[in-house]
């Protein structure tokens, strides 16, 4: 199979990146097109206020999706650290042993290869296709392409093409609306710029990055807190866990796979008010209110509506009505950035734990909330790992549970009310929104 491979960081993707993908079908003649967007890209920095490399991910599933042969590919996400196409190039080989592979360059990247990580081996194990993007580039890419045939046997390939640059200040331009509306159109897909509107994504640099808490500055717990040693432990779990590959930014504290008896000392802090606070009863248990809520909402359960749920999830129907709402994509991306503003700039609770006791297929997954009860409640109702899993822990599946936060524009999105509790089966994730129930994760 003849498998072309185009990456970057399509931040977001847009009409020019569309442009390569169908140029890489009429000249290339692939089976397949593997678009894959960059976790951390070892070159460039990703700009303030951008979206996540998960969000970017779905704004690449909303601008490819209806182009013949094109499949958006997660490897580069699912593989921790800088996103070095080398690296992506030997796991696709050893995927599809029998495939030759086209890896797009762009022009400037082409001209500067020889500074990629182990880029022989890069030509050894790729043809490289590169389109012209500026008038005037053909030669200097023939040159280049040239030199490296005769240097190190490369297989290049440089394509003519008329010349179609934009801007990343223009793209950001678009999206604020400081463009003629022709040339957002000419710019970017009407869903990713909607789907980008409405998360708020370029709107406005992003904050800096609070300095983090020195342990003397912490809040003061209980005296079984103290006991326990948790303030070293947690100074210690902000330096290892990274949450904004998550999307979110400026936690103030990281509490990861608290005991009972640290989740206690937290659930009953007197500080605490409202259905964030634990009571004690009579019988020794921690009482607590979930609100309005004191049960699932199934009106307002929804799941994602794409290529792998679309023939999979019984949906909802007049005939044969059920609680499986559609949701579209560019909405789940609305509700999952709600979700990682609340948790932003919070203390948070991250619990790791496993659903189902087959260790052959039971589901990895991590739960990210604000609320101390609600861990509680997660370690009370799902499998604890071991400390030997602990070490090599890997999330299958994500949970945000954003309990404070409102979808204040639910009948713009055509939701049921302000509580949201959503599925998508594709990224594996599930957001939760304005319902403290804990039966909901």
């Amino acid at each position: 199979m003849r498998t072309a491979i185009y990456g970057g960081t399509f931040n977001p993707p847009h009409k020019g990146h569309e442009r390569v993908v169908r140029l890489l079908h009429e000249t290339v003649r692939p089976d397949r097109i593997l678009i894959i967007p960059a976790a951390i890209p070892p070159l460039k920095q990703v700009a303030a206020n951008s979206p996540t490399p998960e969000a970017r991910l779905e704004l690449c599933r909303l601008a490819f999706g209806g182009i013949p042969g094109a499949e958006v590919s997660d490897i580069e996400l699912s593989r921790e650290g800088t996103s070095y196409t080398v690296d992506t190039l030997e796991a696709l080989r050893a995927a599809y042993p029998d495939d030759t592979f086209f890896l797009t360059v762009g022009s400037d990247q082409l001209l500067n290869f020889r500074k990629w990580r182990r880029f022989e081996d890069i030509l050894r194990m790729a043809e490289l296709v590169v389109f012209s993007r500026e008038e005037g580039d053909l030669s200097r890419l023939e040159e280049e392409a040239e030199a490296l045939r005769s240097d190190f046997g490369a297989r290049v390939r440089v394509i003519p093409a008329e010349p179609l640059v934009i801007s990343s200040d223009e793209i950001r331009k678009a999206v604020r609306g400081e463009l003629p509306a022709e040339l957002t159109a000419a710019y970017l897909d009407p869903a990713v710029l909607s789907a980008v509107r409405k998360a708020g994504y370029y709107a406005s640099a992003a904050p800096k990055p609070e300095k983090a808490i020195e342990p003397e500055t912490h809040p003061v717990y209980n005296d079984l807190a103290q006991k326990t040693g948790v303030l070293k432990e947690r100074e210690e779990t902000m330096k290892a866990l990274d949450l904004t590959k998550y999307g979110i930014f400026n936690v103030q504290e990281i509490v990861h796979n608290p005991s009972f008896e640290e989740l206690y000392a937290d659930e009953m802090d007197p500080s605490l008010e409202g259905f964030d606070k634990g009571v004690m009863t009579e019988l020794g248990a921690v009482n607590v209110m979930t609100g309005i809520y004191t049960g699932r909402s199934p009106k307002d359960k929804y799941i994602v509506m794409d290529e792998n749920s679309k023939d999979t999830v019984w949906w909802t129907t007049k005939e044969y009505p059920n609680d499986n709402h559609p949701l579209s994509l560019e909405n789940w991306m609305v509700l999952k950035h709600l979700a990682q503003e609340e948790l932003s700039g919070k203390k948070l609770y991250v619990m790791d734990a496993y659903c189902g006791a087959n260790k052959e297929t039971r589901m990895a997954i991590r739960f990210i909330m604000e609320v101390a009860w609600q861990a509680h409640f997660v370690k009370n109702m799902f499998i604890q790992p071991t400390e030997e899993e602990l070490e090599t822990f890997e999330p299958d599946f994500l949970v945000y549970t954003a309990s404070k936060a409102k979808v204040e524009n639910y009948k713009e999105l055509g939701l049921n009310s302000e509580t949201a509790v959503a599925f998508n089966l594709t990224s594996r994730m599930q957001v939760i929104l304005n319902t403290w129930y804990g039966g909901e994760m």
